[in-house]
C-alpha cells in the first residue's frame, strides 16, 4: 500500500501560506535561502537546482508476509488435496466406492452378472419399452411353438423356415447397429464417470482418492474384458454344433410334415418333434445372442472399430477412457508436485526479510513468531477445504482442467499465480486489521517472543538524516544552519484513540524532538508504514519541473557510488503532476501535486519477483 501525503499545494512565494499547516510553512522557509541556487539554468531555459532528500521507514512488510503465508498455504492445498498419501481405510473407501459406482450404473461383465452385455443388447419394443434381446427371442418362440401347435394339423414347414428367417434378420439389424450403441453407451459412460469424479472433488475426497478410484475401476474394467472375450471364445466354440443340430432338427420336422393317408398316426411324433424344433431353434439363436452381447461388451472396453479395424469417431473404448483419466492425474500430480516445491522453495528462501539501510523491520527474522502467528490465525482445515473447491471452480470446476495450464509457459504462471493470489487476499485481509502501531505493542507484549522495537524507533531520525547527506551535493547545503535548511516530517496513520499509536508517537517526538522545534505528524491511510522525511534542498525536489531527469541522474550516481540512496520517487507515471500554475521565485515554476507518493526505494535498482526470481522492471 503506498504512503499517501494530503495534498502539497506549493502555488505561494510568501513567505507563509494562509491557512497552511506546520509542514507548509517549513518548507516555504526553505525557499526563502534557495534563489541563490537557482540561477543557473540548463540549455533549454529549463531551471535547475539541487535537493538532497533522506528517508526512513519503519515497516511492517505486510504485502512479504501475505506471500509467503499464501506460499505456505498453497503448498499445504497441493500436498493435501493433490498429491497427499492415502491411509488404508481410505483406499478401502476408494475400492468400496468403486464397486458401488459399478453397480449402480450398470457397468459390469463377470460371470454372476452381465448387466452391461444385457443392456447393450436390447430390443425395443413398439410401446418405447426396451427389454433384453434374448427375452423377447423366448418369447416370441414360445409363442410361435404355441400356435403351431394348436394348428399342427396344417403346419407347414415353411412356417418353421419363416420364424427362423425373420430371427436371422432380426440378428443381422442387431450386428449393423452394434457399433452405434456401443458408441452411444460409452458417451454416457464417460459423462458419468466425469459427474463421480467432480462430486468426489466436491466431498473433499482429493485427487489422491481419484486417482485410487480410477485406478481400482481400470482393473474391473481389464478383467470385465477379459471375461467377455473368454465368454465370446466359449460361444463361439457352440456355434456350429448348435446351428447343426437347429438345421437337423428342421429337416426331422419337414420330414413328419409331409403329407400322406396315415398323417393322423404322426400327431403324436410331430408334437414332440416341434417342440425340440423350437428348443433347438432357441438354444442357437441364445448362442448368437450371447455372442454379440459378449462382442459388443469387449468392444464397449477395447474400443468400437470398423470392418477395417480403425477406431470409429466417438468409439474410444471404457480402458482408454480410464487409461487417459489416470494417466493425466498422475502427470497433473507430478506438475503441482513441483508446483509444491517451487512455493516452499520460495517460502524457506524469503521468510528472512532483510531491510535496506534505511528501514526498521517491524518482523521477527530469528524464531519467525509474527510470520508464524498470522498464519496459524487465517489457516484452518475448512479454510484449506474451501480455497482447493474455489481454485477449481476458477479453472473450470475439474481437476482435468488443469491439464490446460501444463504445457504453455504463461498457462503454468496463471495457474500458479492463483494459487497465490486466492490465498494472499486472505491474510492481506487479516494483516491489514491492525496498525504497524498496534504490531509494535503487541510484540512488546507477547508472551512467546516479546520484543521490544523502541530503540530501534529511536534512530530512524539519524539514519534518514544521514541518507540526506549522503553525497557531495548534499553536503553544499549542509553548512547551512538546519533549522532554515531542513524540513522534517513524519507521515503516520492516525488514530488518537488508539493507545498504540500514542505510545508510538511520544517515542518519535521524544527521539526526534531532542534540541529541535516540534515536528509536524502528518496522517497516511497507509497503516503499515512510519515514514520520516527529510530534506536539505536548494529548492524542494517534489517541485521540480524534470523530476524524471532528476531521479535519473539520482539514480545513476547511486549505482556509481554503489550506495543505496533513499530517495522520493513515484511507481506511477507522472502524469498525475500538473501543469505548472504560477511563478514563483526567479525562474522557477511550481508544480500542484495531488497526493505524490513518498517512500519508494531505490536500493540496487532491481527487484526480484517473490515466486520465479525474474526481474521486475
Amino acid at each position: 500500500m503506498p504512503v499517501r501525503l494530503t495534498p502539497f499545494i506549493c502555488d505561494s512565494g510568501s513567505d507563509t501560506q494562509e491557512d497552511g499547516d506546520q509542514l507548509s510553512a517549513m518548507m516555504q522557509s526553505t525557499r526563502n535561502n534557495a534563489e541563490v541556487y537557482t540561477m543557473n539554468s540548463d540549455a533549454d531555459g529549463t531551471p535547475r537546482c539541487y535537493s538532497s532528500l533522506g528517508l526512513s521507514k519503519i515497516r511492517f512488510p505486510a504485502q512479504r508476509v501475505a506471500e509467503l503465508c499464501a506460499a505456505r498455504m498453497s503448498k499445504t492445498i497441493i500436498d493435501h488435496h493433490i498429491i497427499g498419501r492415502l491411509e488404508q481405510s481410505e483406499i478401502l473407501e476408494a475400492r468400496h466406492k468403486c464397486m458401488e459406482f459399478l453397480t449402480n450404473e450398470g457397468l459390469t461383465c463377470t460371470d454372476d452378472n452381465t448387466e452391461l452385455a444385457d443392456r447393450l443388447i436390447e430390443k425395443k419394443l413398439d410401446s418405447g419399452e426396451s427389454v433384453p434381446l434374448d427375452n423377447w427371442v423366448t418369447k416370441s418362440l414360445h409363442s410361435a411353438y404355441r400356435n403351431d401347435l394348436d394348428n399342427i394339423k396344417g403346419l407347414e414347414i415353411g412356417r418353421i423356415n419363416h420364424v427362423n428367417q425373420v430371427l436371422n434378420d432380426e440378428m443381422n439389424q442387431f450386428q449393423a447397429d452394434i457399433p452405434n450403441i456401443v458408441i452411444d453407451e460409452l458417451l454416457t459412460f464417460e459423462n458419468i464417470l466425469k459427474k463421480e469424479t467432480k462430486g468426489m472433488f466436491k466431498e473433499n475426497l482429493g485427487v489422491s482418492f481419484v486417482a485410487k478410484f480410477l485406478d481400482e475401476m481400470l482393473e474391473k474394467a481389464r478383467s470385465s474384458r477379459d471375461f467377455a472375450q473368454q465368454e465370446m471364445k466359449n460361444l463361439l466354440g457352440h456355434e456350429k454344433r448348435l446351428a447343426d443340430q437347429m438345421n437337423k432338427h428342421i429337416r426331422e420336422m419337414a420330414n413328419l410334415l409331409e403329407g400322406g393317408l396315415l398323417d393322423f398316426l404322426k400327431r403324436s411324433a410331430q408334437r414332440a418333434q416341434l417342440k425340440d424344433t423350437y428348443k433347438a431353434i432357441r438354444q442357437h439363436f441364445a448362442n448368437r445372442i450371447n455372442i454379440m452381447k459378449m462382442r459388443a461388451a469387449v468392444s464397449f472396453y477395447d474400443g468400437v472399430h470398423d470392418a477395417r479395424q480403425k477406431l470409429m469417431e466417438g468409439g474410444e473404448g471404457a480402458l482408454s477412457i480410464l487409461s487417459a483419466m489416470s494417466n493425466d492425474i498422475s502427470l497433473i500430480q507430478a506438475f503441482v508436485a513441483n508446483l509444491s516445491k517451487t512455493f516452499n522453495d520460495a517460502y524457506e528462501t524469503h521468510k528472512k526479510i532483510i531491510g535496506s539501510p534505511f528501514e526498521i523491520l517491524i518482523y521477527d527474522n530469528d524464531k519467525f513468531s509474527t510470520l508464524y502467528e498470522i498464519y496459524e490465525e487465517v489457516y484452518n482445515d475448512s479454510m484449506r477445504t474451501k480455497v482447493f473447491q474455489d481454485i477449481l471452480e476458477k479453472i473450470g470446476g475439474s481437476i482435468w482442467n488443469v491439464r490446460d495450464y501444463m504445457d504453455d509457459n504463461f498457462k503454468k504462471d496463471e495457474f500458479r499465480d492463483l494459487f497465490i493470489n486466492t490465498c494472499k487476499r486472505l491474510f492481506e485481509d487479516n494483516i491489514d486489521k491492525k496498525t504497524i502501531a498496534q504490531r509494535i505493542r503487541e510484540a512488546q507484549n507477547s508472551l512467546l517472543n516479546p520484543i521490544d522495537y523502541s530503540p530501534k524507533l529511536a534512530s530512524a531520525f539519524e539514519i534518514s538524516d544521514y541518507f540526506c547527506r549522503m553525497n557531495d551535493t548534499a553536503a553544499r547545503f549542509a553548512d547551512l544552519r538546519a533549522s532554515e535548511q531542513a524540513v522534517t516530517c513524519v507521515v503516520i496513520y492516525h488514530d488518537e484513540d488508539d493507545p498504540a499509536f500514542n505510545e508510538v508517537r511520544k517515542t518519535l517526538k521524544e527521539a526526534i524532538g531532542r534540541g529541535r522545534r516540534a515536528i509536524p505528524f502528518t496522517h497516511t491511510s497507509d497503516i503499515h508504514n512510519i515514514l520520516i522525511y527529510r530534506e536539505f534542498c536548494g529548492f524542494p525536489a517534489y517541485t521540480l519541473r524534470r523530476i524524471e531527469a532528476y531521479r535519473n541522474s539520482y539514480f545513476s550516481e547511486a549505482r556509481r557510488e554503489n550506495t543505496p540512496p533513499l530517495q522520493m520517487l513515484t511507481r506511477e507515471p507522472l502524469n498525475h503532476i500538473n501543469v505548472p500554475t504560477s511563478p514563483v521565485l526567479s525562474k522557477f515554476v511550481v508544480m500542484v501535486i495531488d497526493a505524490l507518493t513518498l517512500g519508494v526505494v531505490i536500493s540496487n535498482g532491481t527487484d526480484l519477483n517473490f515466486l520465479s526470481g525474474t526481474l521486475i522492471n
